[in-house]
C-alpha cells in the first residue's frame, strides 16, 4: 500500500485548505509528495456533500516546519496564504481502493462531545475500518444520562394509552 493522501470530514465547505489540516498532515510523519499525495476536504452539509483536493506546496512545508507542528494563539499566520497549496483534480471512481488510519481507541467524531476535542489531542492511528457517524462510542453522553434517569415506572409512562379514543 502507497499513502497517497488524507480524507478530513468537517462540518462546513470551506474554499481554501486550513493550516490545521497541513499542521496534521505533517504531523503524519509521512514524506510528502508534492505531486502526488493530496489532502480532500470533505464537507458534510444540510442535504449535500462537498469535497475539495488540495496539494501542498514547498511553502506550505517550510511554514509549518517553523509552526513546530502546532498551532497556538502566538503562531504567525501571516506566512500561511493561498501560496502554501494549489488545488487538485479530484476523480471518483470504484477501481481505486485504499485504507482508512483510524485513532487507536476508534472515536472520530467529536461532534457529540465538542469539550473533549482540542487541536493538541494526542492520539496514534492504525488501518481500520471508521465507526459509524453516530456510534455509541461518539456520543457516550446521550446513554449516561438514558442510565442515570430514575428507573421507576413513571419513568417510561405513557401519558395517552389509546390516542384514538
Amino acid at each position: 500500500l502507497e499513502f497517497i493522501g488524507v480524507i478530513h470530514t468537517q462540518p462546513e465547505e470551506k474554499k481554501y485548505l486550513p493550516p490545521e489540516d497541513v499542521v496534521m498532515a505533517n504531523n503524519l510523519k509521512v514524506d510528502w509528495d508534492l505531486s502526488l499525495n493530496v489532502v480532500i476536504n470533505c464537507a458534510f452539509t444540510q442535504g449535500s456533500c462537498y469535497l475539495n483536493a488540495y496539494r501542498f506546496t514547498e511553502k506550505a512545508l517550510k511554514w509549518v516546519k517553523g509552526v513546530g507542528g502546532a498551532i497556538t494563539p502566538a503562531t504567525d499566520m501571516k506566512q500561511y496564504n493561498t501560496q502554501c497549496y494549489n488545488r487538485a483534480q479530484l476523480l471518483l471512481s470504484k477501481k481505486f481502493l485504499g485504507f482508512f488510519l483510524v485513532p487507536d481507541d476508534g472515536v472520530w467524531n467529536y461532534n457529540m462531545m465538542g469539550v473533549r476535542w482540542s487541536n493538541t489531542l494526542d492520539y496514534k492511528l492504525v488501518v481500520g475500518r471508521p465507526l459509524e457517524f453516530f456510534a455509541p462510542k461518539h456520543r457516550p453522553m446521550h446513554f449516561i444520562a438514558f442510565s442515570e434517569s430514575k428507573d421507576d415506572e413513571d419513568t417510561y409512562a405513557v401519558d395517552i394509552q389509546d390516542a384514538f379514543h
